[in-house]
């Protein structure tokens, strides 16, 4: 970690000296461009929130925003996904390097620089993988996806289906899945879409993969109403799909040693590091159905502050206003979900409103709701962050929170109930392919 002595005294040359070599005085970059000239001038890798303290510092970036490293991380690391000729790396959670950057690499540096390079190799041989190869490869990353009944159809009079599925959920339903394999270097056209469909019943589902992307108009024709729905998957999912799989990759376990100098260097520091982020890691729903979250809690908070009830009463209070909730345990685990929002605390026996607690009662609107959530909820502004830069399916927020904030989540449950909170705060919403999307945004 650098000193903050340091940053200062930078900030202090940079605004006496406008020909200082930290940056260029009055030109304001966007954040990836103030990422690469930090990384540039730095001899490591350096996290989100160096990069962007650096980047203040010498005048790089201006910004009004909460969490302007929240915004710095989401940036880098959609573009690391989303861009083959990305300039930057992720070398371990919320921490980045450029590509091309200076020769003193450390360990993880080099894992990712090797993982990467796997990475373009695996697209290329994609590319040059015979047609009826492409096929078999498909059917065997479905098989491990978890598809059964896989079969290679193949041929050229397949009517646009080259390999078929069943999907099984929860050992009950049984959906039925046609495949389109396209080993393509241009996009997808909406032809090929309507071709799939002409070649299947409405009772089926679709599913369309190719080594490219789509176009506009493919993207379009797959979001129809009423028609057999179809799935897309681009390049860059494909490939995600192939290495997390292990199908065509090999995986190898190596342990990576370095010094922790954020450890060393902040010992006195070291109480307060070990409570990390003063966000709550957890949050659960509440009661009422998922799109009364808001009114539920808003309900109980006016309930607290009239009463300032024993924990008992108000466990009770769920009890007696909720018939689905019928257990002391769920309502007892209820009665702490505004605790995880910072807005009540316990005074003795008594549940009481906190300071943000009242300040939010006295104005309980659902923008009032979304500043809560941010100030309380490790992932919360992260969510927000990477929905600027396009929607997302639940899975894709939960891999890029567990990823980016190295959060222990097995399951996707706690982006889910983020999800739905957020929803309940209208800041986001789900568009019709089932992604969710910051609300008022159309993408």
């Amino acid at each position: 970690m650098k000193d903050r002595s340091e940053l200062a005294v930078r900030y202090i040359l940079l605004n006496l000296n406008p020909i200082y070599q930290g940056g260029t005085v009055g030109k304001v970059l966007s954040f990836k461009k103030a990422a690469k000239k930090i990384l540039e001038n730095s001899n490591k890798p350096l996290p989100a929130r160096e990069i962007v303290e650096l980047a203040l510092a010498e005048g790089l970036i201006k910004t009004e925003g909460k969490t302007p490293e929240a915004t710095m991380a989401a940036q880098l690391y959609m573009d690391i996904r989303d861009n083959p000729k990305s300039e930057f790396m992720k070398v371990s959670a919320g921490t980045f390097a450029l590509v091309d950057g200076k020769d003193t690499f450390s360990g993880e540096q080099h894992v990712a620089r090797h993982n990467q390079q796997v990475r373009e190799q695996l697209k290329q041989q994609l590319h040059e993988m015979d047609p009826g190869h492409f096929e078999s490869l498909i059917a065997a990353l479905l098989d491990k996806i978890g598809f059964e009944d896989v079969d290679v159809v193949g041929g050229t009079s397949d009517g646009g289906i080259d390999v078929t599925a069943a999907l099984t959920v929860g050992g009950i339903t049984n959906v039925r899945t046609v495949i389109q394999a396209k080993r393509y270097k241009n996009n997808v056209s909406s032809k090929v879409i309507r071709e799939l469909r002409g070649s299947a019943e409405l009772t089926l589902r679709g599913l369309v993969i190719t080594t490219a992307g789509f176009t506009k108009d493919a993207i379009e024709e797959a979001e129809q109403p009423n028609k057999m729905p179809i799935t897309l998957v681009d390049g860059e999912k494909l490939l995600d799909l192939l290495i997390r799989h292990q199908v065509g990759v090999k995986k190898a376990n190596v342990d990576i040693l370095s010094i922790d100098e954020e450890f060393t260097e902040t010992l006195p520091e070291i109480s307060q590091k070990m409570n990390g982020d003063p966000r709550s890691n957890a949050i659960w729903p509440l009661p009422g159905g998922t799109n009364s979250y808001r009114d539920t809690l808003n309900k109980f908070l006016e309930y607290v502050d009239i009463k300032r009830p024993t924990k008992s009463d108000a466990t009770q209070w769920f009890l007696t206003e909720f018939d689905t909730v019928n257990s002391e345990k769920t309502a007892g685990g209820y009665v702490n979900v505004p605790r995880m929002l910072h807005l009540l605390a316990r005074a003795g026996d008594h549940v009481v409103l906190t300071d943000e607690g009242k300040a939010y009662l006295s104005d309980p609107t659902p923008a009032a709701l979304k500043t809560v959530l941010e100030r309380s909820l490790v992932g919360v502004s992260e969510i927000l962050e990477v929905l600027e830069e396009k929607p997302l399916s639940e899975k894709e927020i939960w891999e890029y929170l567990v990823d980016a904030l190295n959060l222990n989540w097995k399951s996707p449950a706690q982006p889910k109930w983020r999800l739905l909170w957020l929803m309940n705060a209208e800041a986001i919403t789900k568009n019709s392919q089932g992604k969710f999307q910051l609300k008022g945004i159309k993408n």
